[in-house]
């Protein structure tokens, strides 16, 4: 128990030290939040529904909203599937908020090795904007620790995500994170992480505009 405990501290340790040795400078500080709530149908099927909330400007100004729904199918115990639907209202350059519904389809692969525990999520996503619309790809992986405390489930994990947006035909929005994971009691989650995001500029070639991000999210479990 020791022992996972110091190894738990020392990655989450490592993975801030690595993320943060660039990303404390003069980078916008934004809050992202979700609210999950899982219903198991039956032994193969959930139901999911989130909301989400994202505040930029030193985390004071909302510019980011919306839901997910939809089934996650879990095929094996390695093997996931879940489309759902997205719709988000998010703030543009201009500062107006535009609408976005996002179809998705994920495919999410889980397994583990020796003490740690691996999640691979590959993400389509048909983005329909006003002005126009675009497929995205996004492909994910996390890598825990999971270990008890009196009973509580705790993992702290590192995550990487990388975009590729097909109207740009390039990787755009990179993501890297480092967080903690805690069952509070049974049916409820809680997760917590630092998230480096950094962008491609769509007016250059070789510039990115980066962001820092306090994030939480609660999972509800019925």
């Amino acid at each position: 128990m020791i022992i996972r405990l110091k190894i738990s501290l020392f990655v989450v340790l490592l993975s801030f030290l690595t993320i943060t040795s660039t990303a404390l400078a003069d980078t916008d500080w934004q809050y992202w939040n979700a609210l999950n709530f899982k219903k198991s149908i039956n032994k193969k099927v959930d139901f999911k529904v989130s909301l989400y909330e994202r505040f930029n400007r030193s985390m004071h100004h909302l510019f980011y909203a919306g839901f997910q729904i939809g089934p996650v199918f879990k095929i094996k115990q390695w093997l996931d599937i879940s489309p759902s639907y997205c719709y988000i209202q998010s703030k543009d350059s201009k500062g107006h908020f535009r609408q976005e519904d996002r179809p998705t389809l994920d495919v999410i692969l889980k397994w583990k090795m020796n003490m740690l525990k691996f999640t691979n999520r590959a993400r389509v996503e048909y983005r329909f904007l006003k002005t126009y619309s675009h497929w995205r790809y996004r492909e994910y992986l996390m890598m825990g620790l999971p270990f008890s405390i009196r009973k509580h489930s705790v993992m702290p994990y590192v995550s990487a995500e990388i975009f590729y947006e097909e109207r740009r035909n390039e990787f755009d929005q990179r993501r890297f994170s480092s967080g903690v994971l805690i069952n509070i009691i049974k049916g409820i989650d809680f997760d917590i992480y630092y998230l480096f995001r950094t962008d491609k500029d769509s007016n250059t070639s070789d510039e990115w505009t980066d962001a820092n991000v306090l994030g939480t999210a609660f999972t509800f479990s019925f």
